[in-house]
């Protein structure tokens, strides 16, 4: 199994996909970050193209901070897999593995998988490969301590504490967060190749 890594203090230092790049993963990890900037115009835009079960879904959710980020993921997820394989997005059909692992039910050489919270959305694709990824928010004020040493291996506590200030140690905890969530996910499929955890933080 190969594992990716990308860890960064400050998203915009990574450079992100624009509309324009549209070319094949082939063995590289195409990553795409996605803003949940709304606005009636925009919202009425993305419902249309979601299908007649991922509308029901959405509206189950009670929160409307819940159904649009339902809405972001499910839309842009019909949008960017359709641009990678050319063809509309009423066209896709989608399913998910028992480990929850989203796939293409038309098309299964494009692996994909994504993850929102807060107000961002995380997509990541490979050809053929699974890809995994996950994003969290860091919350200013979680107790993460306390946490950490309740669940969190003594190795992944003595790197944590090995971080020279409070930002860096808030920083890696998350990072080792999003990666055990991926190592579970990964370990119910066994089929696995490859995945990627991404670990972002805002400046």
């Amino acid at each position: 199994m190969t594992t990716f890594n990308l860890a960064c203090q400050d998203i915009s230092n990574i450079h992100w996909h624009s509309e324009n790049e549209f070319t094949q993963p082939d063995e590289s990890v195409h990553v795409w970050l996605i803003d949940l900037k709304s606005n009636s115009e925009i919202t009425s835009k993305l419902k249309r193209i979601l299908s007649t079960d991922e509308t029901y879904r959405m509206n189950r959710y009670r929160k409307e901070d819940d159904r649009l980020r339902f809405l972001f993921a499910h839309a842009y997820k019909r949008i960017l897999c359709g641009r990678y394989l050319n063809i509309t997005h009423d066209q896709l059909q989608f399913d998910t593995e028992k480990n929850n692992k989203p796939f293409i039910k038309t098309n299964e050489s494009l692996q994909f998988n994504f993850s929102h919270s807060h107000n961002k959305v995380l997509f990541a694709f490979h050809k053929n490969k699974f890809v995994g990824c996950d994003t969290e928010y860091i919350r200013p004020g979680f107790n993460y301590i306390d946490f950490m040493n309740r669940h969190y291996s003594e190795n992944e506590i003595r790197r944590i504490n090995q971080c020279d200030n409070e930002k860096e140690r808030r920083s890696m905890f998350f990072c080792f967060w999003s990666r055990s969530e991926e190592h579970t996910s990964e370990l119910q499929s066994p089929y696995v190749i490859s995945y990627a955890v991404f670990c972002l933080k805002k400046k």
